[in-house]
């Protein structure tokens, strides 16, 4: 959803409605999509500092604008995200990476990655491919917080 904004927006907002009143509702990824803090204000939603999910679980906020990351998520998903029903476009692929110097693929071992599916995906981008072992530890210790957070205060909030 992350190519269809308007998507994104339903989808995200649906999931809000859908969920009970008494529920935690943790949301990351405030880059995402550029409207979130607007459409987001009157739901009770504990948001995360990181701007994304792969500073969610690094524990570390990028200020590399060149490089982009992915996770095993992207990496098996990224036909399906880049594809707008006839295939994927190499040439809109490579336009779109154009701007990046690096990719930054961090394995947490929740799925596993093969280097011919990582070669598949530069052979789309073209661009260099970089590959980090990562592990849930940031990622659980965010989590564990923003719920304790969330059961003391009784409030939505930012952590």
């Amino acid at each position: 959803m992350h190519v269809d904004l308007k998507k994104l927006k339903t989808a995200v907002l649906q999931a809000l409605d859908t969920v009970a009143a008494d529920r935690i509702i943790l949301l990351y990824g405030s880059k995402c999509h550029p409207e979130f803090d607007e459409f987001l204000q009157n739901y009770p939603v504990i948001r995360f500092e990181p701007a994304n999910c792969i500073e969610l679980i690094l524990g570390e906020h990028s200020q590399d604008s060149r490089t982009f990351c992915l996770t095993s998520g992207w990496m098996l998903k990224w036909r399906e995200i880049f594809d707008t029903g006839w295939g994927v476009d190499e040439v809109a692929m490579r336009q779109s990476f154009a701007c990046y110097d690096r990719i930054l693929f961090t394995d947490t071992g929740v799925s596993e990655i093969t280097d011919e599916q990582l070669l598949d995906f530069f052979e789309h981008t073209r661009i260099p491919i970089e590959v980090e072992q990562g592990g849930l530890a940031a990622f659980k210790a965010a989590i564990t917080t923003a719920i304790r957070q969330a059961i003391l205060t009784g409030k939505q909030g930012q952590v």
